[in-house]
């Protein structure tokens, strides 16, 4: 079963919610410099597969990503080449108003 929100129908979201028994996952990780190595999305890239191969283990849906993170020491002005950092108060609002509109749907 497709397990991700955003390869939901309107049609078909209640089957995705009751099949889940109401549980919803939220795939959170920061988009931030891991040596030269690592792509800069390292952390979303984990959390969002981590979170999908749960759900065909146990069938929960999957929200989008969180891509947002806070690095306060380093915010804003000396964040290296590609890192995105909000402050710890945007993210926290904003997580909270997501939750809000999740169980808005049931979850």
């Amino acid at each position: 079963m497709e397990t991700r929100w955003t390869h939901r129908t309107s049609g078909d979201f209640r089957e995705l919610r009751e099949a889940s028994k109401n549980v919803c996952l939220i795939p959170m990780g920061c988009v931030e410099k891991h040596g030269l190595h690592l792509p800069l999305g390292i952390d979303i890239l984990h959390s969002s597969h981590i979170a999908h191969m749960a759900s065909q283990l146990e069938t929960c849906c999957v929200f989008p990503d969180f891509t947002f993170g806070d690095v306060e020491e380093a915010f804003p002005y000396t964040m290296p080449a590609g890192s995105i950092t909000i402050p710890v108060e945007t993210e926290m609002l904003l997580l909270e108003q997501l939750c809000e509109q999740i169980a808005r749907h049931g979850y």
